[in-house]
């Protein structure tokens, strides 16, 4: 099975190729970029190897289409939550007082709005960017029907901007219209070992998750690793079952 990775060498695109090479497949990874820099290591990780990185923007996705029309499936991973705010919490150098203090800038932009610039930069790089990949897929796959795309979307909370939620949704409904298998995972804040900042970041989630419920509130959910949520995604491809929405609370067991 042959599955091309848009946002390969993201924060979640990178495990996604991963979990993806692990399952046996045919892993092609997209981004900007091209190949993620580690690969000029000494040791990069096998399972790196594997993938064919290839550069490529969104907004022509005509340039994929040597990789597409054999492609059995098409992850969907490019996204930003704030422009600027997000990069700095992926930072590898942000100590845990600045990693906090950057994760309440975000709280507070989503408590007060996001500007037109920023919902007009959410629509282009969460939904347009989307839209354009599967388009280009419907006009270079043969039978469409027996495809899968996968979009990461996100978990719904008044903690996030809400012009980051409404593009996601936005996405969503425009995939619907495509005939293939659509699969949709909602997952909340993402952590990874390799970033300790974010690991910080989870436990305070994940604290405020604990205590939402106590009371009685369901407006928060619990922080994920990207491990998890890539697992999730390779054994949704798998799956011919899985349809629709993957819920953040459904993830976990998905990715076992």
């Amino acid at each position: 099975m042959k599955v091309l990775v848009a946002g390969g060498t993201g924060f979640l695109g990178l495990r996604i190729c991963e979990a993806a090479v692990r399952k046996g497949f045919d892993v092609v990874g997209v981004s900007r970029k091209g190949a993620p820099e580690f690969l000029d290591r000494a040791f990069p990780p096998s399972w790196s190897e594997k993938v064919t990185w290839v550069k490529g923007d969104l907004d022509s996705p005509a340039s994929l289409d040597s990789h597409l029309k054999d492609a059995d499936a098409v992850v969907h991973s490019v996204g930003i939550i704030s422009e600027l705010d997000y990069k700095k919490l992926m930072k590898e150098d942000l100590g845990p007082k600045a990693a906090v203090e950057e994760l309440l800038k975000l709280g507070k932009q989503a408590l007060m709005g996001a500007n037109p610039m920023n919902t007009r930069s959410y629509m282009s790089v969460n939904c347009d960017s989307a839209v354009n990949l599967a388009k280009q897929f419907a006009k270079t796959t043969e039978n469409p029907d027996k495809k899968s795309f996968v979009y990461i979307s996100a978990f719904e909370t008044p903690l996030v901007p809400k012009g980051y939620i409404e593009s996601k949704i936005a996405a969503e409904l425009r995939l619907k219209q495509f005939p293939w298998r659509n699969v949709f995972f909602r997952p909340g804040f993402m952590y990874d070992h390799f970033r300790p900042q974010t690991e910080i970041i989870s436990r305070f989630v994940d604290c405020a998750y604990d205590a939402s419920r106590q009371l009685g509130i369901n407006a928060l959910a619990p922080a994920l690793d990207t491990v998890t949520v890539a697992s999730a995604v390779a054994n949704s491809i798998a799956d011919s079952t899985i349809d629709g929405v993957v819920t953040v609370h459904d993830i976990p067991a998905l990715s076992r």
